[in-house]
């Protein structure tokens, strides 16, 4: 009976830390994404891709190496398969478009993360 009592009180406990702190988390997140895709918007750069791997310590994120210098994690996967070393990459500030030229086409991708 003890048990069972015990039981019951655990799981109200569960419950009520699970009503408080769970919409919390989920602001958390979308707060997170926000933030992000206001840096990706600030963000300008443009170069050639000198190297590209998955970092995969990291989560295996994607990554471009542009001129040497700059590092760009790619939240989209699939766009990474479409960049080669090689490839010009135009990336203008206060925007989301991230332009991959090749020798005969040009690739245009929205980088924006969603916030729904």
């Amino acid at each position: 009976m003890k048990n069972k009592i015990l039981k019951i009180i655990v799981i109200t406990v569960f419950l009520i830390l699970g009503k408080i702190y769970i919409p919390k988390l989920l602001n958390l997140t979308e707060n997170a994404q926000n933030r992000l895709n206001k840096e990706i918007f600030l963000e300008n750069f443009s170069g050639t891709i000198t190297n590209k791997f998955i970092d995969k310590p990291n989560h295996a994120q994607s990554v471009i190496i542009i001129s040497d210098t700059i590092r760009f994690e790619l939240y989209i996967r699939e766009y990474y398969h479409y960049m080669e070393i090689g490839d010009s990459i135009v990336k203008n500030k206060d925007g989301y478009s991230l332009n991959i030229i090749k020798r005969d086409s040009i690739y245009t991708f929205n980088l924006k993360m969603c916030n729904d």
